[in-house]
């Protein structure tokens, strides 16, 4: 494999798998079956009103905002902190990190998210 080429309008919108998600999809952009070798791309599609639960995980979030408004919310030595995330941001979440999403604003929150491959 060297070069991969989709259509993002033919991949199909999954629900994240995770208890407590609220109006959130995303797609697999590379990393699925074409099996890139060291990151996923995904896109994220938080209605309004939609979130994502405070949750953690072993790996490092890359996420860039391309449309609407939303928070990231994570806890930091046991105090809750939140910063708003609007088209043209960027934020990275480091692993092992507390953290949770909120879409606060009227139309669809979206955005990309990198994570690396853990298999």
């Amino acid at each position: 494999m060297s070069v991969v080429v989709k259509k993002v309008d033919e991949i199909p919108w999954i629900i994240p798998p995770m208890p407590g998600v609220k109006k959130v999809f995303y797609k697999v952009l590379l990393g699925g079956p074409e099996n890139v070798p060291n990151f996923i791309m995904r896109v994220f599609k938080v209605e309004p009103n939609g979130e994502i639960p405070i949750h953690q995980h072993e790996w490092e979030h890359e996420i860039y905002i391309l449309q609407g408004r939303g928070k990231v919310i994570w806890i930091e030595n046991n105090e809750q902190k939140e910063a708003i995330l609007e088209p043209n941001m960027c934020c990275y979440i480091s692993p092992n990190i507390k953290h949770g999403f909120k879409n606060i604003g009227e139309d669809d929150w979206i955005f990309l998210c990198l994570i690396p491959r853990r298999d």
